[in-house]
């Protein structure tokens, strides 16, 4: 997905960041837990919170896949029960895409989900390598 970061910026222990896809405008926003601020980095935290709008942008994009899909098997009913065969070649293309709307709405959701898991992964991997990097320094 084309993502265009809008705003970025960083108050006190929080970072902030915007973007932009066709799906719309959606905004990130990360504090720094007590615990964490030894490996705070600024860096992390612009990934975090962008991370954050990708994550509500696959959302905004599975919700319109499923409503699309669900819109094309309303048109599909519709024909068919005002008496259009269903060995149309009309409803054969219809159906089809039917079938290939609910498949795209399955997978953009099983990203959107993937996304919220692998999110909490990230925050921890990263924290720990911060971490480590830190012990290594100290020597």
């Amino acid at each position: 997905m084309k993502t265009k970061i809008v705003n970025l910026g960083i108050e006190g222990r929080t970072t902030y960041v915007t973007t932009q896809t066709k799906y719309g405008t959606f905004h990130g926003k990360v504090t720094c837990a007590d615990e964490d601020l030894d490996v705070q980095n600024e860096l992390d935290g612009y990934i975090f919170a962008e991370t954050k709008c990708n994550i509500q942008a696959y959302k905004r994009r599975a919700k319109f896949l499923e409503q699309r899909a669900i819109g094309i098997k309303h048109a599909y009913n519709v024909l068919k029960n005002s008496g259009i065969n269903v060995n149309d070649p009309v409803m054969q293309k219809l159906s089809r895409q039917m079938r290939i709307a609910y498949r795209e709405a399955d997978k953009a959701k099983m990203i959107y989900e993937s996304s919220k898991k692998s999110f909490e992964n990230l925050i921890t991997s990263s924290i720990n390598t911060r971490r480590k990097i830190k012990e290594k320094n100290k020597d």
